[in-house]
């Protein structure tokens, strides 16, 4: 960029802002000096290219910015469940009940795990997922936090 002040000319080379380190595309555009990531505009917000992001009014659809261009790919749950449980704003329904060690309990269930007589575990709504030592000769309890993982397709 130059400047005439005074009959003298001053020139300043343009500093060009570092580009973000998720823009997949950058573009320069006609007559500029600095490149820009080529990103997308989507209900008012614009997102570098390689960004994905879900909406809760719509959690089961994923979207991503592809070089200027929005996708939208839609998840499929798999539940192992008889009734599975829908909670606002999430895509995935849970089943009721706590899996541990590969094993899963009914809700309030009671149990020990294989192999260690000093602990009580018990399936319950909330709870820590962890149990402190016990003092000798004593029964420790683990309350486990309902929790479920259901792989997705999409």
């Amino acid at each position: 960029m130059c400047v005439c002040l005074n009959k003298e000319v001053t020139c300043k080379r343009e500093t060009c802002p570092t580009l973000s380190r998720d823009c997949a595309l950058a573009i320069k555009q006609r007559g500029a000096c600095c490149e820009q990531c080529k990103g997308c505009t989507y209900d008012g917000n614009t997102y570098n290219s390689s960004f994905k992001w879900q909406s809760p009014a719509e959690p089961c659809v994923r979207r991503q910015c592809q070089e200027g261009v929005v996708t939208e790919s839609e998840l499929r749950c798999v539940v192992h469940c008889e009734n599975p449980s829908r909670h606002l704003g999430t895509c995935c329904p849970t089943c009721p009940g706590c899996v541990f060690e590969g094993v899963q309990y009914r809700e309030g269930e009671d149990f020990r795990p294989e192999g260690d007589k000093c602990t009580r575990c018990s399936c319950a709504l909330s709870g820590s997922p962890c149990c402190p030592p016990a003092p000798k000769g004593q029964l420790r309890a683990l309350i486990l936090t309902l929790t479920s993982t259901f792989p997705l397709t999409g």
